[in-house]
């Protein structure tokens, strides 16, 4: 049977203007004719200007040039390929997953198809972000996998492209298994995509950046957000009026600076997020980046001007989102540590509504419940009331019970715990703070957390004298430090806690190498801030017991030359009248007793001062210093004393301690021991 037209002559006239019209006039049965190749081309062609029109019924003209030329796998793939763009262009996941079922008809018919195994890798990774289903993602990278074993005699430009793909396939199959090695796949391609093509475009490395962020992110290494700095500066240079690429760059800044702390990075990150805000100043995503940067660095450096300004932008960022939940949170904690910095308890009190309004407008998110117990925090800060403290704790766990991975939750509850264990001296809230603190580092590796953990750590060492805790302080100090390159500029308090572990490490060491290292750090921070509170008391209980362990006496001169410092800079404070009299007595002991200097005399005037001074411990001090110079009914007047203002120390340490040596072979002594071993509940309690 004839068809009704010639075919060659078909192209010398347009086609009919319906497709009922087209369909009637075809005959099927003769659509072998090696000239329906050209007119099913033709009605894909008429197909793509109809999709290209907005128009979904081109895909009718598709299925005729299919049934022209079944075997055709290039019919398929041009109806794919528009479909596609047709689909993307439209947000029309139909269009998307027809172009899907006609890849997989084309490969079908030509397993070789290069072109089609990467078109199909596109659709489905396409089908993935449109749809949020995690399955297409992973149909896409075997796609794309695919289409690898076919790439002979193909354009550079095309495989790069295709690498970059799979790596963007990579990071969203990353973001689900939250598997580093996935990472690391994602690089890997991106990596062979830039050794490809060098005209890559700047939404190439924006994905390439992105994923070097990610693994800066997920493995805490600092190097991978270098390299991402690299990756979006490109992607500027190429797009420079595009924010994006800024508010990347900015980002990864933000990031380095949370870990170094450098000021280089905070003025970096700070002009980029200008620029983005120059380019888009409307956009809310900026401003909230940009508060972010300037509330971490207005509390890094106690720096008013900086707080301020993330209050500001903070109000910016609220402009469009004037019920957005986290930006009321961002702002209320911005405004109570400005409030607290200044002691401005009427910007405190509005922080805390601010809080308060953010949790009605959104009561399930942890952000709500953390910038909530934060501004209890502060209060009680602030007022020094214990009770605030538990109603920060209060909120803190809520937010914990929605969601356990939000880590500043975990070291925000253990500085509650660590709070009560200054108040209490009690070594068991230090250590469910050192729990919580543990937690929070399993979830991030922050500095701020470290040194957290070492200050309570160091605390249980001092309270139940374990050697095992100051051992860990040191470790977590040196963590702290090590990630804060330039923490002796900004926060010579971290060293000088450092040092103070340091010199009780000597001590239960007797090794000279902590005490050096102690000094050496002490001497540091004094020299950067000179009036640091109490550091040449330190300095001084540090040559003390370092002279104590080698028995020179220049060290304990040296002692004596701080404690004169520390005395005049603070004359009323009775422990370090009482250490300086301690050494005074050391100083007497280490030198020949045909020396003129009477070091005992001094030493008992000072200990009688601390004592007036309210430091009950001078009693016990005085026992001793009278025992060494045989006045021993002076030393068990004082022993005496120390016991009635239970200043004694455990009865164990009494009999061994070599100042009382003369006193312990008196009659008297040995009573007062009986009397203590006899008691129901003595001082080793």
């Amino acid at each position: 049977m004839k068809s009704p037209y010639n075919v060659d002559d078909f192209f010398d006239i347009d086609l009919p203007s319906t497709l009922e019209e087209i369909e009637g006039k075809l005959n099927f049965e003769n659509s072998k004719h090696e000239s329906y190749t050209n007119l099913s081309e033709s009605l894909v062609s008429k197909g793509e200007m109809k999709l290209v029109q907005g128009d979904f019924s081109g895909l009718k003209l598709f299925d005729l040039a299919i049934k022209l030329d079944p075997t055709n796998p290039k019919l398929f793939f041009k109806g794919a390929l528009a479909l596609f763009e047709y689909g993307s262009e439209n947000d029309c996941t139909e269009a998307l997953l027809e172009a899907s079922r006609k890849l997989k008809k084309c490969v079908g018919i030509d397993p070789n198809f290069f072109d089609a195994w990467h078109a199909w890798g596109n659709a489905l990774y396409l089908l993935g972000e449109k749809t949020g289903h995690f399955h297409y993602y992973l149909d896409a990278k075997k796609r794309f996998e695919k289409a690898l074993t076919l790439i002979e005699e193909v354009p550079n430009e095309v495989l790069a492209d295709l690498h970059w793909y799979l790596g963007n396939t990579w990071m969203e199959i990353a973001e689900k298994s939250s598997e580093p090695s996935d990472l690391q796949h994602a690089l890997s391609e991106f990596k062979k995509a830039e050794s490809l093509h060098e005209n890559l475009s700047w939404h190439f490395w924006e994905s390439y950046g992105l994923c070097y962020t990610a693994l800066g992110t997920s493995s805490n290494d600092i190097r991978y957000f270098f390299k991402a700095v690299d990756c979006f500066k490109n992607c500027i240079s190429i797009a420079i009026s595009k924010e994006k690429g800024w508010l990347h760059l900015g980002d990864t800044l933000f990031c380095i600076y949370e870990k170094t702390h450098d000021e280089d990075h905070f003025t970096k990150a700070n002009e980029c997020y200008a620029a983005a805000a120059e380019l888009k100043p409307k956009r809310t995503r900026v401003y909230v980046s940009w508060a972010k940067l300037l509330l971490d660095s207005g509390r890094w450096m106690k720096d008013v001007k900086r707080l301020q300004s993330a209050v500001e932008k903070c109000k910016k960022a609220s402009f469009k989102k004037k019920r957005s939940p986290k930006i009321h949170s961002l702002m209320a904690e911005a405004m109570a540590e400005l409030g607290l910095l200044t002691q401005d308890l009427k910007l405190l009190y509005h922080a805390q509504n601010k809080a308060l309004r953010a949790s009605e407008f959104d009561e399930d998110m942890p952000e709500v419940w953390h910038v909530l117990g934060t501004t209890h925090f502060m209060l009680a800060e602030y007022f020094n009331d214990i009770e605030q403290y538990y109603v920060a704790m209060e909120k803190f766990q809520i937010g914990l019970s929605i969601d356990r991975t939000f880590h500043v939750l975990w070291h925000d509850l253990g500085k509650v715990f660590a709070k009560f264990g200054s108040i209490e001296n009690n070594p068991e809230h230090f250590q469910k703070a050192c729990l919580f603190y543990e937690k929070a580092l399993h979830l991030k590796s922050d500095s701020v957390y470290h040194y957290n953990y070492a200050l309570s750590l160091t605390k249980i060492g001092e309270l139940i004298n374990s050697q095992d805790y100051v051992q860990k302080a040191i470790e977590q100090f040196e963590y702290a430090i090590h990630l804060q390159k330039n923490v002796i500029y900004h926060h010579s308090d971290w060293m000088f806690e450092y040092a103070t572990a340091l010199d009780m490490m000597g001590d239960f060491f007797d090794e000279d190498k902590y005490y050096k290292k102690a000094l050496e750090i002490f001497h540091h921070v004094q020299m950067i801030d000179p009036e640091f509170p109490q550091i040449h008391y330190h300095i001084a209980l540090c040559y003390g017991h370092f002279g104590e362990m080698t028995g020179e006496v220049d060290l304990f001169q040296r002692a004596i030359h701080h404690y004169k410092i520390a005395y005049a800079r603070e004359n009323e404070n009775e422990q370090t009248v009482l250490d300086w009299a301690l050494t005074l007595i050391n100083i007497q002991l280490h030198i020949p007793e045909t020396s003129e200097d009477n070091y005992f005399t001094e030493a008992e005037f000072k200990m009688i001062q601390a004592a007036k001074l309210g430091n009950i411990h001078a009693y016990y001090a005085l026992a001793c210093l009278y025992s060494l110079t045989k006045q021993f009914q002076k030393a068990m007047l004082f022993l005496q004393k120390a016991f009635i203002y239970h200043a004694l120390p455990p009865l164990g340490e009494l009999l061994h301690d070599d100042w009382l040596e003369n006193l312990r072979s008196t009659e008297a002594f040995q009573r007062f021991a009986i009397s203590l071993e006899n008691l129901p509940n003595t001082s080793e309690d």
